[in-house]
């Protein structure tokens, strides 16, 4: 059974993180999973995932508390609860999660009793939301492929931009939020990604892939990757480090139509990049948003790219024309900007900006 309702991605209103349930229904009568019986919260007629839900199905499922590594769907014996067939980044639901990790966009968790220590000893409860920072696919415990989906919990900081607190009157963030420190046993939050992955590498328990891939070894028993003549040698064994991100709050329906619009095709070179979880684009500003360009996140500052495009016109090795005819840095034609003259009218101050922007008259 599924719920009819739109998949919501981010947090629910009136619903924040701690909330119990007494059981699956409750949870899905709120909103917080709407799949009764799946662990993917995923739609056919929607892409991306709304939520999982960790509740001890899956032999291979790991749960550090801030950090999930989860088993895909699918190949499951529901009796026995072991591996009897291989998984595939292609179904729906592992196709969901992909999508939601190529997009940016966080998943709620729903953590169910029996998990692990960080499970509710009775029922469910929501416990915020997650990045899918990666995924791949290994064989699992029982010698079948599985897929597998690294989730890092957000920081209050960053869950803040997928929280609407016009829904929380009279109550502040960390209210809201609460960011689960009443669990027990549950360490506290790291203080970015980098140490948060950093720390899930050096555990014993994760079975991450290695940092860098092993090196091929020649008949011989000596190894064919020791160096090219003039090149750096490199490091084995690289380190992390930690850094901060800030990013420009925006109003990611508008990128989602734009995409929508072409089909994910990119309007320079007309390429659409499949990948496991459905086609993969980038909406990419004309003007650039935030300080000191201060561009609108609207239809008419939009385009749709590919990443190659997008890091081109970012960077001013593109600039179109106020006739829509593209042309690269050093003046040479690339071609007429696709454009559906119906619905996307771009506006040529922003177009205008951008040539001045990168020194093109």
């Amino acid at each position: 059974m599924a719920s009819k309702r739109p998949l919501t991605i981010g947090e629910y209103p009136g619903q924040p993180v701690g909330t119990m349930y007494d059981s699956r229904r409750e949870a899905m009568e709120k909103h917080v999973h709407t799949q009764s019986g799946r662990g993917i919260d995923a739609r056919i007629d929607q892409p991306g995932a709304g939520a999982i839900c960790p509740s001890g199905g899956y032999v291979d499922d790991i749960d550090h508390g801030d950090w999930i590594l989860y088993t895909g769907q699918g190949g499951r014996d529901r009796k026995t609860g072991r591996q009897i067939a291989n998984q595939s980044l292609d179904d729906r639901d592992n196709a969901a999660l992909v999508y939601s990790h190529n997009h940016n966009w966080p998943v709620r968790v729903l953590r169910g009793n029996g998990a692990d220590i960080y499970a509710p000893a009775t029922g469910y409860r929501y416990d915020g939301l997650y990045w899918v920072d990666d995924y791949w696919t290994e064989p699992g415990a029982d010698g079948f492929t599985v897929c597998r989906f690294l989730m890092v919990q957000l920081s209050p900081e960053e869950a803040l931009a997928w929280v609407d607190m016009s829904d929380y009157p009279g109550q502040d963030l960390p209210t809201v939020m609460r960011w689960s420190r009443k669990r027990p046993d549950r360490r506290q939050p790291p203080t970015g990604r980098g140490d948060r992955v950093r720390r899930l590498r050096d555990d014993s328990r994760s079975p991450l892939p290695p940092a860098t891939p092993p090196r091929a070894e020649d008949a011989d028993g000596t190894s064919s990757q020791t160096g090219q003549e003039g090149l750096p040698e490199g490091n084995e064994t690289p380190g992390t480090t930690v850094s901060m991100v800030y990013r420009k709050q925006r109003d990611s329906s508008v990128s989602r139509a734009v995409k929508a619009l072409y089909g994910d095709r990119c309007q320079v070179c007309h390429i659409r990049i499949s990948l496991a979880g459905g086609p993969y684009s980038e909406g990419a500003h004309i003007r650039p948003i935030g300080e000191p360009h201060n561009g609108a996140d609207k239809v008419n500052n939009m385009l749709c790219l590919c990443p190659n495009h997008h890091v081109m016109f970012d960077r001013g090795g593109l600039h179109i024309a106020n006739n829509l005819f593209v042309y690269e840095r050093d003046g040479s034609p690339v071609g007429p900007l696709n454009v559906d003259s119906r619905k996307h009218l771009l506006n040529p101050a922003n177009l205008a900006y951008h040539r001045r922007l990168h020194g093109f008259s």
